[in-house]
């Protein structure tokens, strides 16, 4: 998980977070180029199920509102 350095709010629009950028490829271009065997990919998907899983239970807690393979 990237760490987290800042947050601000901006009125009318939402709050955010300033996080540490991950080099790397996005899931979305490793689900197509990637053959793994099903047995990673629920390992894979787990983990995520888990990081979410810790930030939710935070206080207070983070909610990320775009989950999807390019994130």
């Amino acid at each position: 998980m990237p760490r987290v350095t800042d947050h601000f709010a901006i009125e009318n629009q939402g709050q955010y977070l300033v996080m540490d950028y991950i080099e790397g490829k996005t899931s979305a271009s490793g689900w197509t180029a990637w053959a793994a065997p099903d047995e990673e990919v629920i390992i894979l998907g787990a983990a995520v199920c888990d990081a979410l899983s810790y930030m939710h239970a935070l206080n207070p807690s983070v909610l990320h509102r775009d989950i999807k393979p390019e994130r």
